[in-house]
């Protein structure tokens, strides 16, 4: 029995179940909302709030590798693929941090022209 024991733990079924598939407790919601996006929305919101992964991203993506160890999971393809999006996300991160003037790393050439405009 895959079910979770509380709606938190459960991941959205239109988004994780090409991720991990039987091996997820996944939440699938009726087709009727497929027919009427803005209900949709509603709907993913409000599960998102009660604490269903319906978006791939760091946090989600590890929830999904422990579901798959502790749902026995031994194929490889799902864990391949879950690493791939972690390493992706990485990879997202790494060139926005670098091109974000908020962050101090990524500015140390303005940094260090600040400091010689201090010792003029």
């Amino acid at each position: 029995d895959k079910s979770a024991g509380a709606l938190s733990e459960m991941l959205l079924h239109s988004t994780w179940s090409g991720v991990g598939g039987k091996y997820l407790p996944l939440l699938k919601l009726p087709d009727a909302y497929d027919q009427e996006a803005r209900r949709l929305e509603k709907v993913i919101h409000r599960l998102d709030g009660l604490g269903v992964a319906t978006k791939v991203d760091e946090t989600n993506l590890i929830r999904c590798l422990h579901c798959l160890q502790q749902g026995g999971c031994k194929d490889l393809q799902y864990y391949v693929e879950i690493y791939r999006n972690l390493g992706e996300l990485g990879l997202r991160k790494t060139k926005g941090a670098a091109a974000d003037p908020a962050r101090p790393e990524s500015n140390s050439d303005n940094s260090n022209n600040n400091n010689n405009n201090n010792n003029s």
